[in-house]
């Protein structure tokens, strides 16, 4: 009787906490305006850093399943808490992504910063991708830094093409003031996306990425879409201008690790952030 009355407790918090999420993205979206300039494709060779498998289904979904890209994933292979089993489990998945879409796949477990000059140096990329700096997650962090320091000694040489910098949205949704490119998606785009990611990503079954789909449905109404992916995209001079402007202190990352599992209170903790005023 008390698994029978247990299994029940779950099952409808569970369902609750979707029906809040699907509330809340209705109410979000409704406060937000069309943004006409966003809709710009981003054309070129493309570098997708990747600092956890799944970041790159999360945030960009449309550009590695767009054929006519060509598109290169970069796994920077950080440890994200996963024992040594699970992390290759997650590789392997990582690897069924790939495989799916054609895309060719790097991974850099060492050096890292002087790996990822020479793919950047070889592959000559029109945009590198990478996660958006106001983020909680200190691994994000550290993709970060090592794209800089990279960036930064690359520009020294002066002998290499700098690419364009685009910031995708992960667990952090990115807020209109900050969205300079959108993907749009339609229903059935949407809905392929995230069946994709539940029958690739198994290993991450278990967490709750509806408020990440639903975090899509909302940056839908910038660019008047059923959803999208967003971006931030910057020149490499303004980035690396930029990039130590948005990142957080500990406290705000406290802030934004302890509002995930509300899309209201994520929006709104994000919007009186210092990086975001």
């Amino acid at each position: 009787m008390k698994r029978i009355l247990l299994s029940g407790f779950i099952f409808l918090r569970k369902n609750w906490r979707k029906a809040r999420w699907r509330f809340e993205a209705w109410k979000e979206r409704g406060k937000l305006d069309v943004k006409e300039s966003v809709q710009i494709p981003l054309k070129g060779k493309k570098l997708i850093l990747i600092p956890h498998v799944d970041d790159e289904w999360m945030g960009c979904s449309r550009i590695v399943a767009a054929h006519a890209d060509e598109v290169l994933l970069c796994n920077m292979d950080m440890p994200g808490g996963d024992s040594v089993q699970m992390h290759e489990v997650r590789r392997k998945e990582l690897h069924l992504l790939a495989h799916k879409y054609g895309r060719e796949l790097l991974t850099i477990s060492n050096s890292k910063s002087q790996a990822l000059e020479g793919i950047i140096r070889d592959v000559s990329p029109d945009y590198i991708f990478v996660p958006f700096n106001v983020d909680w997650h200190g691994e994000h962090e550290e993709v970060i830094r090592i794209l800089r320091n990279a960036l930064i000694n690359l520009k020294s040489e002066g002998k290499c093409h700098l690419p364009f910098i685009a910031a995708y949205q992960v667990s952090i949704p990115i807020l209109p003031k900050f969205v300079t490119h959108c993907i749009a998606m339609n229903r059935s785009d949407w809905k392929e996306k995230w069946t994709t990611f539940y029958d690739i990503y198994i290993t991450q079954r278990l967490i709750s990425f509806d408020r990440f789909a639903l975090n899509e449905r909302v940056n839908g109404k910038i660019s008047d879409s059923f959803a999208a992916e967003v971006f931030f995209v910057s020149k490499t001079e303004e980035w690396l201008n930029n990039v130590e402007d948005l990142s957080m202190s500990n406290e705000e990352k406290k802030l934004l690790k302890n509002s995930l599992l509300s899309i209201s209170k994520m929006r709104n903790v994000l919007s009186r952030l210092r990086q975001y005023n």
